[in-house]
């Protein structure tokens, strides 16, 4: 990803990160094993705009990392996998936590008072386990992050990032 400090450290997070939020949540749902769960959508990574370690990234790298994500769960060995962490600590079991969709808005869309960019990479994910459930309703866990790694590329912030 690109990177670049040359922030003001006083931004409000809202501000910067404000495409990590969650965007929709669902009245419990049951799937076709009798399992309840919660329906979440989020947008985890926009593009031209600061997240909350005042990186960025533009469309086309997260697109790459779509694809990249979408590859990497093609090659799970263990079925119980969800490829999705708790808080960047530990794995979340398929039977707590699953990705159901994954997509990269192709225009502009406006969710509930927000407007996402075109390029924003979403997730949807089904939630079983109670525990995260009731973290979500209290606005405990508020967002997605894609934990993504990789090399920093220094370079100068463009404008609309700046903005």
């Amino acid at each position: 990803g690109k990177s670049e400090n040359m922030t003001d450290k006083k931004t409000e997070t809202a501000d910067v990160c404000f495409d990590s939020l969650l965007l929709e949540k669902s009245e419990k749902r049951t799937d076709r094993q009798g399992r309840e769960y919660r329906l979440v959508v989020s947008a985890f990574m926009s593009p031209n705009k600061l997240d909350l370690q005042k990186d960025w990234t533009d469309e086309h790298e997260i697109e790459d990392a779509l694809h990249e994500f979408a590859i990497s769960l093609q090659k799970q060995v263990d079925p119980q996998e969800s490829g999705v962490s708790y808080r960047h600590a530990r794995m979340v079991t398929s039977e707590q936590a699953a990705i159901v969709e994954i997509w990269r808005l192709r225009k502009d869309e406006q969710w509930g008072e927000k407007l996402l960019p075109s390029g924003t990479g979403m997730v949807a994910m089904r939630i079983y386990d109670p525990k995260l459930c009731k973290e979500i309703d209290a606005g405990e866990l508020r967002g997605l992050s894609v934990e993504g790694f990789g090399k920093p590329v220094e370079m100068p912030l463009p404008e609309i990032v700046a903005a």
